[in-house]
Order: C-alpha cells, then structure tokens, then sequence
C-alpha cells in the first residue's frame, strides 16, 4: 500500500514490501539477495550497492531482506544506521552493541549468549582504544612527557588505578589542562571496562569471536546505509572498523552509498577515494538503472489522484497544453522516484488551498508546472514572483511596442540565468509555454486582445490578475474567486437573482472590480439567458453610477454594465433579434441609462456611416419608446426620475429626441418646489480629478451652462435667494454653494476651469 494519504502526500520513505514495486526492481533485489545469502567463505564479504541520491538504494535493500527473511536458512540481520551516531565517539560500542543485541534477540542459546558476549567485550575494548586515540591525538605528547617526568609512564600501561593518580595528581600540570577532565573520564571507563572482562586482551576476545563465529549455524548480515551522509572523518572510522573485522567469518557487510560523494570524501593528498573502496568492496552492484518511462508512470498515476480530489479539475484540465510543457522541460525534472514524490505531495497540498465552490480557482496546467519550479527551482520561483510586469505586460499587433521592450527583456533572462547552464534552453522553453505574453520581448509574435481575456477566464498565470495567486497559493476572503465569477453565469437565467447580486455587489464596494473581470467571462452567457440577463444589467444600469472612478480610471460600474449589454447583443448574428431582446426587456421595464447610451451609439454611427447594432425600423421604434416612457415618467412619478444618477444625460436626450414642450413644462412643474429644484441640482453636480505625483484629488463642481440648458440660472439664483435655508441639510448648503460657484464662473467666461 502506498505511504499515502487522502491529500496524495508522501513521507518520502522506502518501500518494504515487494508488491509495493512500482519500477520492476522486484527481480534484481532477489538476485542480490541470493548473492548475499549464498555466501559461505572463511573470511567476511563486504557487498555495496551504488547508486544516486533518490535512486531507490533503500527500497532496493528492503526488498532483499524480504527475500532473504523468507528463507529457511536465513542469517541474522544487523540494520547499523552509523549516521545516527555520527559525531559521537561512541560509534565504535554501538556498532558491537547493536549486533550483540540483535544476536541475543535472534536466540536465547547458550552459544548465542556466548557470542552476543563476546561481540560486546570485543566492542568495549575497540571503544576504549577509539576513547585514548581519539582524545589524546592532539595531547598526546604533553601528557607522556608530563607522566615520564615523574616516573609514571609504565603505569599508564598497566595499572588500573592510574586515573585516580592522573586526576588527583596533574590537573595542575599546564600541559595537561589541553587534555582535560571529560578525556580523563573517558579514559576512566576504558579501565572500568577492561576490569570488567576481566583482564582478557583483545587478541584473545576475538579468537574467541572467530571460533564462535565459525560455529554459526546462520551466518550475520550487517546492512549499513545512507553511508554517503557522514563526514570525512566518520566515513574512514566506519571503513577502518569494517577492514578491522573482514577476518571473521560468517559475517556479510552490505553498504548503501553514492559511490562519488563517498570517494571524494576519501580523497586526499595521500590516497585516492576509489582505490581506497576497491580494497574494502570486494563485490559491488549499481542500482538498476530505471527507465524515465517508468517514473513517470508514478508521477501521472500521482497527479491523477490529485485531479480527483476536485471533480471540477478534470473538466479544466486541458490535455493539449500540459502536453506542451511536458514535452518543453517538466519531464526532465522527474528522473527518479523521489523527485515524483516529493514534488507531488507538495502538489497536493496546494491543489487543495485552490479548491473553488464551483471552479478550481487556477490554471491547473499551469499550476503543475509552477510548482515544479517551486520545488525544483527555486531561485527561479523567487525571482520569477517579482517580475510581474515582465511576464505579463501584454502587447497587441500595432500598439505602442517600444517601452520596457528592453528592460522587460534583461528580466526575463535574469531569471532564466537562476537555473544551472545545462537547463537553460528548457526552462525558457517552459517560460515561453507559461507565458505568451513574453513572445513579443523575446520574438516578434503579437496576440489579439481578445486571446489576453481568454487567458484570464481560464486562469491562467500570464494574466495579471491571476499572477500573484500562483505565489501566495491561497485566496483572502475578500477576493473575487473564479467560482464567484462562474456562479454569476449560472445567475443570468433568472433575473431577480441576478440584480440582487449585483446590488449586494454594489453595496459593498466590489461591482466595478467584480464586472470588469466578469468580462473576460461574458461570452460563456449563453442566448437562452437573453431576457433575464439583458433584463437585469439594464434594470441595475440605473441605479449604479461611475462617480466611484479614479484619476486612472476609464471604466465605471454603468459604462462596464454597459459594456457587457454591448457585447452580448454583438454577439447575436441577426440585427434583428437583437431588436426583439432590447424591445422586450425594454418594454417590461422603466429603466433608461444603458438605452439612452445604445441609441446614442447608435445614432453615431449612422451619422459616420458605420457598421450599426440594430436596424432601422428597430432603432426608431426603440427610441420612440424611450421618449415616450421617459415623458410618462416625469409626469407621473418625478421623483423616480430626480433620483436618477443619471438624470442630465437623460434630459439632454428627451430634448434631443422628444418635443421641447414636454420638457419645459416639467422643468416648471419642478421650479415651482424648492426641495425638487435642489434635486434636480444635485444630480448635476459633477467632478474633475488631478494628480500631483502622489495622490489623486477630486474636485466638484456644477456646470452652469448645463443647468441653463434647462432653467434660466437666473431664475433658480432668485428662487434660491428667496427661499428659507435654515433647515437646509450640509448636503443641500454644499450643493447651493456649488450652484454659486458655477454661476460665477459661467458669467466670467472660464467655466471650462476647474
């Protein structure tokens, strides 16, 4: 079973077992374990398994053992894992503990007890003489000369009791003080120990080994691995202890190592890393080499179960273009089953953080190699995350292409120079593959705007928009998901629900933001949805306004609703139906902005002899309507129409449109109220924006002559100069004060100032 849970993560361990072999290494572990185990020579072997970080050394000798603990006769295995006590000097004791332990464990014989003894007398004393060697190395002259000064030397060599002697006797010696109390009592414990075997000598500690040994039913397999891991020093006290013991018999070393880091770290001045292996290695295998086919089987098995933990990823994923980048480079990164694994788990992790309502909220292709760089190149994800202009400024045929184009370009290769030499030319093929939007840079191949939209509906990192949510791998509460945006399109079919979300939307801040990127996803509303749709955006048009635009701003929340209605009809092919769908949504409803804005689209076009968007018939009828509901409106209801945000551009176009009659007696009809009149006032007020360099500024007025339009200003200027503005509101003083103001300069002549 795979070391896998519900999210696909990894902890990078071994298999154990033969039926979790994914790469048919199944074959070659039994033959390696048939070598080990027919072994029966008079002195120990020392087998090695070579082969590169990430190979499967590990896995490859799990599987052996299974095939060796399966046997009949099958010998003793001793797992030594030396880099757990690297740095300790105790290595040498645990070594021999360890196998006299597992002696023990494997039997409760009197002649395994005697071995299991034997190994750890024979390990006390190799430990002790690591301990004096070891400690003294550098002390070692400074002590001799101290103890031989006062007679002390052959004592050193003999007498059990030296330390008590040493310890009370030359601390105060300044020579010694290089030694130390620790060593001293290090030195203590190899005495206690030579004691306690009773003053047998090492020679004869290992005749007796040999003999028992010899004896051994089941021979002693000692498996050391992940050699490569230890330092220099640890690496030659790890060999010098093997090359110590080949004398024994029964005893098979198997070693796990990356045969180059471990014959550079052998190297020196005296000796060559390679002949110093070949005189302890007497039988070496390299690990089979396993064919990228097979990886890879394991990595797309692996991203099939992450693609299932969101139905949705499968309907998005697009075949085509992770074929592309599979074949640019991301298939190179994948040599070794490692690699597969520890990129997919992280793979994982952050598939779920992007988990959308209804859509996943990114590109998945482009999320899969993404990732692949967070992993495998990191310098390049660090630096490629700071370069958001670079990648993802886009230029259309024929627009201005000389800006940046040179600065862009130095960034680009700043980052493509963050990997080595050799994977240059693949990751730039990978950057191009991600990034469209660099061709013009780098080449001289141009996209059409509409393709730059298409790329942000589907999420991809080239877009602007989408960029930064490959980076920060997760989405904040307030932002507009991918789900938001594909939960609208369901909306378009009803209505009511569509406008109450527009409006929730507009309460809190979010429509302009929320229907500019909505646009890239307005082609995927289908004609089915005409009515309600077209309905819905007309109905809001006139209750949201522009006036939340900024300096840099060209775009409002009403020129966006309008932009939407705009391009759904141009999608319909028949002048016609387009007709029919304005008249019906139209004659239900008592809005005018996004009509009034359509027909004067409409009426300028006619006049520059262009293409139109309805035909004539149609136009004329439409406007003819808009005349005649605006007209019953007024009379009817003034105070719908004085709260429109629109309202001057309306009346502009019922006087163009309509009989100037109708319009002068509803401006009297509302001169004669003066809470109406400062309605009407404040509806015109508008505003300009300036900039310093910092922050932008906007600045409101009210135009006079449009108010002269419409009302003779000097009229209104008496009507207000006569009226009781005591229980005026500050809103209401603001806007009269403005009316002053744009009176003044109406009369001065630079009205056009502000």
């Amino acid at each position: 079973m795979d070391n896998i849970d519900k999210f696909n993560f990894s902890a990078d361990r071994p298999i154990h077992n033969i039926d979790e072999d994914l790469l048919g290494r199944a074959k070659f572990s039994e033959n390696l374990a048939e070598a080990i185990s027919n072994w029966n020579g008079k002195d120990s072997l020392v087998v090695a398994l070579y082969g590169d970080w990430g190979t499967g050394k590990s896995s490859v000798k799990n599987m052996a053992l299974t095939y060796i603990k399966d046997k009949s006769s099958k010998p003793i295995v001793i797992e030594f894992s030396p880099w757990e006590w690297a740095a300790q000097e105790k290595i040498t004791k645990a070594f021999f503990n360890e196998i006299s332990k597992s002696i023990g464990k494997e039997s409760s014989s009197e002649k395994n007890k005697r071995l299991a003894d034997s190994f750890k007398k024979y390990g006390n004393y190799l430990a002790a003489s690591e301990v004096i060697l070891t400690s003294t190395s550098n002390s070692l002259p400074f002590i001799v000369s101290a103890i031989a000064g006062i007679g002390f030397f052959s004592a050193f060599l003999n007498d059990t009791k030296i330390i008590t002697l040493i310890t009370t006797g030359f601390v105060a010696i300044s020579p010694f003080l290089k030694w130390g109390v620790e060593n001293l009592k290090r030195l203590a414990g190899y005495f206690d120990e030579k004691a306690k075997d009773s003053e047998k000598s090492l020679t004869e500690i290992r005749s007796e080994l040999k003999v028992e040994l010899q004896e051994l039913e089941n021979p002693i397999l000692i498996v050391m691995d992940d050699l490569d891991r230890l330092s220099t020093s640890e690496l030659k006290m790890i060999f010098q202890l093997i090359k110590a013991n080949t004398e024994f018999p029964n005893v098979t070393f198997l070693l796990l190592f990356q045969r180059n880091i471990v014959e550079q770290k052998l190297t020196d001045k005296t000796q060559s890393g390679k002949d110093y292996l070949e005189k302890i290695i007497q039988v070496p295998f390299n690990i089979p080499k396993v064919s990228q086919i097979q990886v890879h089987k394991v990595l797309f098995d692996r991203l099939n179960k992450i693609l299932e933990l969101d139905k949705n990823s499968n309907i998005q994923f697009d075949q085509d273009r992770w074929s592309q980048l599979y074949h640019a480079g991301l298939k190179n990164y994948f040599n070794n089953l490692r690699n597969v694994y520890r990129y997919t788990s992280t793979l994982s992790f952050h598939f779920t953080l992007l988990k959308g309502r209804t859509v996943f909220e990114a590109n998945l292709v482009d999320l899969i190699a993404v990732e692949c760089l967070r992993v495998f190149e990191p310098e390049v994800y660090n630096e490629l995350s700071i370069s958001k202009d670079a990648f993802t400024t886009f230029k259309s045929l024929g627009s201005n292409r000389e800006n940046n184009n040179k600065d862009f370009k130095l960034i680009i290769e700043n980052v493509i120079l963050k990997t080595s030499e050799n994977n240059r030319e693949n990751l730039r093929k990978i950057l191009t593959e991600l990034f469209p939007t660099i061709q013009w840079i780098i080449g001289n191949n141009y996209y059409e705007y509409e393709s730059y939209s298409n790329w942000f509906s589907e999420g991809r990192i080239c877009h602007n928009k989408n960029f930064d949510n490959y980076f920060q791998l997760s989405l904040s509460q307030n932002e507009i998901t991918k789900s938001d945006l594909v939960d609208f399109i369901s909306l378009t079919v009803d209505e009511s629900l569509l406008k109450r979300k527009m409006l929730e939307l507009d309460s809190n801040g979010k429509l302009k933001e929320f229907l500019s990127q909505f646009d890239s996803y307005e082609n995927q509303v289908t004609e089915d949805a005409a009515i309600p749709y077209i309905s819905a955006l007309m109905d809001v048009g006139d209750y949201v306004s522009d006036d939340g635009t900024s300096f840099f701003d060209i775009l409002g929340a009403q020129a966006l609703i309008y932009r939407l209605v705009y391009n759904f009809l141009l999608r319909i092919d028949v002048k016609e139906k387009r007709g029919d769908i304005l008249l019906e949504c139209f004659n239900k409803l008592n809005v005018f902005f996004i009509i009034a804005k359509l027909l004067l689209s409409e009426q300028e076009k006619r006049n520059e002899n262009k293409e139109t968007l309805l035909c004539d018939s149609q136009y004329i009828l439409i406007k003819q309507m808009f005349v005649s509901k605006l007209k019953a409106l007024a009379f009817s209801n003034k105070e719908i129409l004085l709260e429109n945000n629109s309202l001057l551009k309306l009346l502009y176009r019922w006087k163009e449109w309509g009989e100037v009659k109708d319009i002068t007696a509803w401006i009297d009809s509302i001169s004669t109220n003066f809470q109406d009149l400062l309605k009407f006032l404040s509806q015109s007020i508008q505003y300009s924006t300036s900039f310093d360099g910092k922050i932008s500024q906007k600045h409101y007025y009210i135009k006079a002559s449009n108010i002269n339009d419409f009302f003779d200003v000097d009229r209104i200027e008496q009507i207000i100069n006569n009226a009781d503005k005591s229980k005026l509101s500050t809103e209401e003083i603001n806007t009269i004060k403005l009316f002053n103001e744009g009176v003044a300069k109406f009369r001065n002549g630079n009205e056009d100032h502000w």
